[in-house]
Formats: C-alpha cells, sequence, structure tokens
C-alpha cells in the first residue's frame, strides 16, 4: 500500500479502497502463479484503461508486497 500511496496511485485511500487493493494486488499475484509475465499483466491492464505507468506500479507494488517470488531483483 505504502508503494502505491509513495508514486500517487492511491491517495490517503479509506478502508474500503485499501480492501480493493489488496484485492487487486492478489489477483495480480494468482495471474503471475498461472504464468502470466508481468509485461503481459501491464499491457492487460492498460488494455482495460490503466497508463502503463499505472499499471506497471501496480505489478510492482504486488510483486514487492503480496508475491516477492516473482519481484525482479
Amino acid at each position: 500500500m505504502h508503494d502505491l500511496i509513495a508514486v500517487g496511485v492511491l491517495d490517503h485511500p479509506n478502508a474500503a479502497v485499501q480492501d480493493a487493493a489488496v484485492e487487486l494486488g492478489y489477483a495480480i499475484c494468482d495471474e503471475r502463479r498461472s504464468g502470466k509475465s508481468a509485461t503481459d499483466i501491464v499491457i492487460e491492464m492498460r488494455d482495460n484503461g490503466d497508463t502503463m505507468q499505472t499499471a506497471a506500479n501496480w505489478v510492482v507494488a504486488a510483486e514487492n508486497d503480496l508475491c516477492p517470488r516473482f519481484a525482479e531483483r
């Protein structure tokens, strides 16, 4: 959550927004576990309306905070 706030994706989220952000993060991790690449997820999110930067920030935050085995070191 702090990563997303730091880069301006979330701005002082309330509890409901935080819960939704965590759900999205876990969905990203599920996609990674199923074999989808981080790049493919970012492109899919862009195609659904996010900017490339915002989508990349979501994926990086999810990997760093929720599924670190996928985080690039």
